[in-house]
């Protein structure tokens, strides 16, 4: 019979005690069966939830590591901790390893910093910003690692004889390329400026610290700034074009009959727009055509070069096909066929074009 392969979940306190011991950048792994090992070789006050009066008390019974809270009866560790039985149950099984609460993932960081303590003062001002050029590039790879701009930096300082005592100067944080975190140049800058408003409180000085803090959402790239800028233009109101104005239909070409042209009734005349200017050309001969509008010139003219075109195409003798007589059209006797023809009169562009249809 095969045994199950499920693999169990891991045991959350050693993780966190293994996770401590290859600070900043190195990682751990600790088998489940090392986990007792581990657990054995650490001072209580290591494990977390025991670094305060807990682990005083357990201490002060003689269990100075969880392995050895572990190995304690739960009667000797319910003693040790005022007969809390309750407590003492959970204070057996965190020691053990086991813990029933979620691993949670990591918040971001609402700080960042590089320190430096100095085991010789730096007594002036110069001294002092040789270690601001180490620390402002120790913390412009922390921002890069981050991603995120910050909006604050301190500098905190430590002097000879203060005690434990700190004091910082705070300042508004450079800004990076493109809205990113800043470089170590511009971060050296910044905290040189800040080292000459503290003058000379910081110096001789045996701590120097510059955080970053009050970080703003990193810069969008890719896919996410192109949904950021969709959904800015999708907020703002939009705004409609022109419309097109309707194009008006020509009026039908008026016609006209061979004769002079009737006298309108007196009467008002109705106002009416503007016609648009013509084209600058030599005077119309008919006093017709200069009351036709400009949509009766061109249906005009496409009714002669229509005429036209017919007459190239039906030969020269015989009757020819007559075009519709526009304003002004008058009969004449054709040459050499003994048919009539029908002679439109041109408008202002047609002026000089030979023979009628």
């Amino acid at each position: 019979m095969r045994q199950s392969l499920t693999p169990r979940p891991p045991l959350p306190l050693p993780s966190q005690v293994a996770s401590a011991s290859h600070k900043p950048g190195g990682q751990a792994v600790v088998p489940r069966r090392a986990a007792a090992a581990l657990l054995a070789t650490i001072p209580l006050s290591k494990l977390p939830g025991f670094g305060g009066k807990l682990g005083d008390a357990l201490a002060g019974a003689g269990m100075a590591t969880p392995a050895a809270v572990a190995a304690a009866s739960l009667a000797d560790v319910a003693a040790a901790l005022g007969g809390d039985a309750d407590r003492a149950v959970r204070a057996r099984a965190a020691a053990a390893g086991e813990s029933d609460a979620p691993v949670a993932e990591k918040a971001a960081s609402k700080s960042i910093m590089a320190a430096k303590s100095l085991d010789t003062p730096a007594p002036t001002a110069a001294a002092l910003e040789r270690w601001l050029h180490i620390l402002a590039g120790e913390l412009a790879d922390r921002l890069a690692a981050d991603g995120r701009p910050p909006r604050s930096l301190a500098l905190s300082y430590r002097r000879r004889g203060g005690g434990s005592a700190e004091r910082s100067v705070s300042g508004p944080a450079p800004r990076g390329g493109g809205g990113g975190a800043p470089d170590a140049g511009a971060l050296a800058r910044a905290a040189r400026a800040l080292l000459a408003r503290a003058g000379g409180a910081a110096l001789p000085c045996t701590r120097v610290t510059l955080t970053a803090s009050d970080f703003a959402a990193p810069p969008a790239t890719g896919a996410a700034s192109i949904a950021r800028f969709l959904s800015k233009a999708a907020g703002e109101p939009a705004v409609e074009a022109p419309a097109a104005p309707e194009p008006e239909e020509p009026e039908p070409p008026a016609t006209a009959t061979a004769g002079p042209a009737p006298e309108p009734a007196p009467g008002p005349e109705p106002a009416t727009a503007p016609a648009p200017a013509a084209a600058p050309g030599p005077p119309s001969s008919s006093p017709l055509l200069d009351a036709v509008d400009l949509a009766e010139q061109r249906s005009i003219m496409r009714d002669i070069e229509l005429s036209d075109m017919r007459a190239r195409t039906g030969g020269g003798g015989g009757k020819r096909a007559a075009a519709p007589a526009g304003p002004g059209a008058r009969a004449t006797r054709g040459r050499g066929g003994g048919g009539r023809q029908t002679s439109l009169p041109f408008g202002p562009k047609q002026q000089g074009r030979s023979g009628g249809v």
